[in-house]
């Protein structure tokens, strides 16, 4: 029988809402989802992870997300 260490590449995102002043842009508003996680992220259940055989192969990047980003939520 073999015996294996095996390392699996992991990518995943978190999605907070967030509120800020009327005035705020989208930079404040990723401010403040960043403290939020820093402050309860690791008990949240909005980790999603996914498992990949590859994270990067050759200029292919499989994450689902690669970079950070807000979208304002419109109230009714």
């Amino acid at each position: 029988m073999k015996k294996w260490s095996v390392t699996i590449p992991i990518a995943g995102s978190v999605t907070f809402e967030v509120e800020t002043a009327d005035d705020a842009s989208e930079a404040d508003a990723i401010e403040a989802a960043c403290a939020k996680f820093e402050e309860d992220g690791a008990d949240d259940d909005t980790l999603e992870w996914d498992l990949l055989e590859e994270i990067c192969e050759g200029n292919v990047c499989h994450a689902p997300v690669h970079s950070a980003f807000a979208e304002e939520i419109k109230e009714d």
